[in-house]
């Protein structure tokens, strides 16, 4: 598997190579600036694979050796879309000269230099807002334990007994958040109950939401929370801002040029932007 020219995305079931293009939608040649963008599920990670009939530990440790030297060349910087716990894998993974590991979200990345997970600038979303929103909620909560995970956008989660029937607790907490967030994903995991929302006072955020929907021939979406396994991802580079895109159900054999030209389209969205905000956005 050649990671040098080609975008993972996708299950590991169904990784696929697709050329590298650039900002201005031309296919990068070797002596450009490579970034390689990875869906991170258990790639560097043997343990991960478990249940993994098509990537064997042998497999996993050559992709692995392979992303090192890749890595060693100063023209490349790779990035790594975690879906496991950035704290989790930040500790082994970061400290490779020119690895990036980023919150599946595109909100938050490892710092090698402080061992932390930190926020980009411009994806501290409302986090306090939020944490002052949900210790507003007037509903007891059915749990010993409740913890924030700043990996994204707002992120809260809640750990509880699994017997316990969250259905009530669900929807009540979804009415009293909808007056001040606009989007609003409430997802019950094995590890708790995990809600993401955007605060209606991030304009641009839903602005650029709403202008991915209007892209023709893809549907585009803002990744909040973890991927579907039928789903792809890709993130886009806006000078030093990071915007995660999902996109929904496809096939990359068959819609790879297809998916590109419309992330074309998307950056030349964001430049716009990011050049007159005030003048676009209502």
């Amino acid at each position: 598997m050649c990671l040098e020219s080609c975008i993972l995305t996708g299950p590991l079931q169904s990784w696929t190579q697709v050329p590298l293009f650039n900002l201005e939608n031309k296919p990068l040649s070797r002596t450009d600036e490579k970034i390689i963008f990875s869906d991170y599920n258990g790639v560097l990670e043997p343990k991960i694979l478990e249940g993994n009939e098509n990537l064997s530990e042998e497999q996993s440790k050559e992709l692995e050796h392979s992303l090192r030297a890749i890595c060693e060349n100063p023209k490349n910087h790779v990035w790594i879309i975690s879906r496991k716990p950035i704290f989790e894998i930040g500790p082994k993974w970061g400290g490779i000269k020119n690895l990036n590991i980023i919150g599946e979200s595109g909100g938050t990345y490892w710092d090698p230099v402080t061992s932390k997970v930190r926020l980009f600038e411009h994806a501290d979303w409302g986090l306090e807002t939020m944490k002052k929103k949900i210790a507003e909620f007037p509903m007891a909560l059915p749990h010993k334990e409740a913890y924030f995970l700043e990996e994204g956008l707002a992120t809260y989660a809640i750990s509880y007994p699994k017997e316990t029937d969250m259905t009530k607790y669900v929807t009540e907490l979804r009415k009293f958040l909808e007056k001040d967030f606009s989007f609003i994903d409430i997802e019950d995991r094995p590890a708790g109950l995990v809600v993401n929302m955007i605060p209606k006072s991030l304009k641009k955020e839903l602005f650029v939401m709403k202008k991915l929907e209007e892209v023709p021939n893809a549907n585009f979406g803002m990744v909040i929370g973890d991927s579907k396994p039928d789903e792809g991802m890709f993130a886009l580079m806006n000078k030093h801002q990071m915007l995660s895109v999902r996109v929904n159900s496809f096939e990359m054999e068959t819609q790879a040029k297809h998916i590109l030209d419309s992330v074309a389209e998307v950056h030349a969205l964001l430049k716009r932007i990011e050049e007159s905000d005030k003048a676009i956005i209502p």
